[in-house]
């Protein structure tokens, strides 16, 4: 029986749960496994359901052991598009960025290099040539009406800037920016 979506892995674990429940019982013990090892690594708001849609699971449930080549769930469930696995890779890949100091201190040194070139322009001048690049701040509205969203580098960059602002001027841009 060739199993293509959740929905009929379900349906299957209904039907096998009117013949007895073996099936059932294990997938839901399994399930549970997955669950605490989701817990462990930080993925938080993933329900059964989301892990009986995850190709590795269901082969786990019906092989009754662990597929260990070619299927990583965790990444099965980023590209599914998992709410709470979206959350946790977004959250790794912030902290990466955060923890990548050379990344933002060659940025950093950019940004200071630009600022010097505009500061020693006219008002007017610099009015022009940051309409001239189309510059906005990053995480808020431009011109069009829609946000700029930043990736996780960018909010790195963006709390690293806070560390050193007035408490006062960190929740207004951090609200500013979403974070």
């Amino acid at each position: 029986m060739a199993i293509n979506s959740a929905s009929s892995f379900k349906k299957m674990l209904d039907d096998d749960e009117k013949n007895g429940g073996e099936l059932k019982y294990r997938a839901q013990t399994i399930a549970a496994g997955y669950l605490n090892a989701c817990a462990e690594r930080g993925i938080k708001n993933v329900t059964i359901e989301d892990l009986y849609s995850l190709s590795a699971v269901q082969l786990h449930i019906l092989l009754n052991e662990p597929v260990q080549e070619g299927i990583d769930w965790i990444t099965e469930g980023e590209q599914k598009g998992i709410a709470g696995f979206q959350t946790a890779k977004d959250n790794r890949e912030l902290m990466e960025a955060l923890g990548d100091e050379s990344d933002a201190a060659k940025k950093l040194a950019a940004e200071e290099k630009l600022a010097k070139a505009m500061s020693e322009l006219s008002p007017a001048e610099r009015m022009r040539r940051a309409r001239e690049m189309g510059q906005s701040f990053p995480g808020r509205k431009t011109g069009e009406g829609e946000k700029n969203e930043l990736d996780a580098s960018a909010k790195a960059a963006e709390i690293k800037k806070l560390e050193s602002a007035p408490a006062w001027l960190k929740m207004k841009r951090a609200r500013e920016l979403g974070l």
